[in-house]
């Protein structure tokens, strides 16, 4: 749905099917990243419990090493993803399917980058703290 120049975001209610999707997602990402992944990890409001969220699964992938970003951009590309570069030029390379507030939002970094282990505390401190989550 288009309002002018702009696209309506939709927010909806926490839905339980959020963690099989990301499974889903991990699975295939794996697949796809295949001996290149140290880690794949949901990220986003989708992965708290009881939080509203736009229904696109956020993850964040983990290579072995800042080396191997440029192959796992090409096999994503490959894939039919988006890509959408190092927009905020955090050492997270930005990937989408789907449109607009559906669909899933990858991020592929290198081991200990900042912003990733930024997104990892937050995500588990709203876990942890629900009456957080729910203000």
């Amino acid at each position: 749905m288009r309002t002018g120049k702009y696209r309506a975001i939709v927010v909806l209610d926490y839905d339980p099917a959020w963690p099989t999707e990301f499974e889903e997602v991990k699975v295939k990402l794996g697949g796809l990243l295949d001996g290149i992944v140290a880690d794949i990890v949901h990220i986003g409001s989708t992965s708290v419990p009881g939080m509203c969220a736009k229904p696109k699964i956020d993850v964040d992938v983990v290579l072995k090493s800042e080396e191997l970003i440029p192959q796992g951009i090409e096999r994503l590309k490959l894939a039919g993803y988006t890509y959408h570069g190092n927009k905020y030029n955090d050492g997270m390379w930005a990937f989408t399917t789907g449109r607009g507030s559906f669909g899933e939002r990858v991020y592929l970094c290198a081991p200990g980058t900042p912003t990733h282990q930024k997104r990892l505390f937050f995500r588990d401190y709203l876990q942890g703290h629900p009456e957080d989550a729910a203000a």
